[in-house]
This record gives C-alpha cells, structure tokens and sequence, in this order.
C-alpha cells in the first residue's frame, strides 16, 4: 500500500502534500551482481526460491526490457541493457502483462585512473603505489592493476586502493585497473 507523507518542523503542526510513499512486499529475491557499468553487458543471476517458466521471460531495468534465459527452477539470467549511471528498478516479465519487481540494480559511474602516488619506484619492484581514482570502488578477488604487461593483485587499504610494483626493467609503463 501507499502512505501520504506529511512534514513537522516542530513536532506539533505537521505539513501536508500529495506526496506519496508506496511500501513494497519484502523480496525474496537476490540479484547477482548488483552493480555494474553504464555501458551494460553484465550477466546477471536473478535467483528465488521458485521461478516460473515462461518462454517470453524478460528482465525489464526501469523501462529497458532485454530478454531473459531460465536457467533453473531457481534462477534466471539476462544481461543488462546500456543505461544512464544510477540506480534501476529490475522487474521480471512473464507475460506482456505480468511482470513483478525484484530488486534494484545500480549502474556504477566508469572509473577513471587520474594518477599515481608515487608515479615511480625502484627496478626490484615492491613499491606501494596508490591510484588515485574518480571514484571509490570496492576490490574483489579479481581486481588488478596492470605493470605494462604484468597483472599484480590490487589492495583494499582503508577507502583507498593500492598496488604492489613488480620488479621491472629500467622504462616508463603504462598502468591501468582491471
């Protein structure tokens, strides 16, 4: 159901508006991962204790709708679509008609390497270098930043991120995230 909401500045006189706060049923649902580029292309696992069969299953991000696989009585999967950086409703399509709210999936802005501290260090390797990025973002198991060609685990180190240099020949290298 929905609730009107009203506004006190002193506890007493409260301020009315057709504002409208609608409470949703609690989801069962876990969407997998949550998050991901603007650009889309994230494979996606919608999973639930039971999910319907249906061949025009669909995943509709806000108004984007892309088609939806089922993968078992517990799980779907779709792709998401190119969208705009923030925060999209995921719904589940079974029919044109029928369609139930999951969850939200939010699409992170790109991130950006703007430099590095320090921007050098020794042959042998082992320098800490942190890169400083146009946003915060969390390190998984896969993260890495890339010597030229040589992949090094990327470091969670309070809210910033950071890497170890490996031993490298006398030169400059490009560095980048993956």
């Amino acid at each position: 159901g929905s609730a009107r909401v009203e506004v006190s500045l002193n506890k007493q006189e409260f301020y009315t508006s057709s504002v409208r706060f609608t409470y949703l049923p609690e989801s069962n649902w876990i969407i997998s991962p949550n998050s991901g580029p603007p650009h889309g292309g994230t494979v996606v696992i919608i999973a639930s204790t039971s999910v319907e069969y249906s061949s025009s299953l669909e995943c509709a991000f806000d108004d984007l709708v892309v088609p939806a696989a089922f993968v078992t009585e517990s799980q779907i999967e779709c792709v998401t679509p190119a969208h705009a950086p923030g925060s999209a409703s995921v719904s589940i399509r079974m029919t044109s008609l029928e369609s139930q709210f999951v969850g939200n999936f939010t699409f992170e802005p790109e991130v950006s390497l703007r430099k590095l501290s320090p921007s050098a260090g020794s042959t042998l390797g082992g320098t800490l270098v942190i890169p400083e990025l146009s946003r915060p973002i969390l390190v998984s198991n896969v993260s890495r930043c890339l010597f030229g060609n040589l992949a090094v685990p990327m470091l969670q180190r309070d809210m910033n991120v950071a890497c170890v240099s490996p031993p490298h020949l006398t030169s400059s290298v490009s560095v980048r995230l993956s």
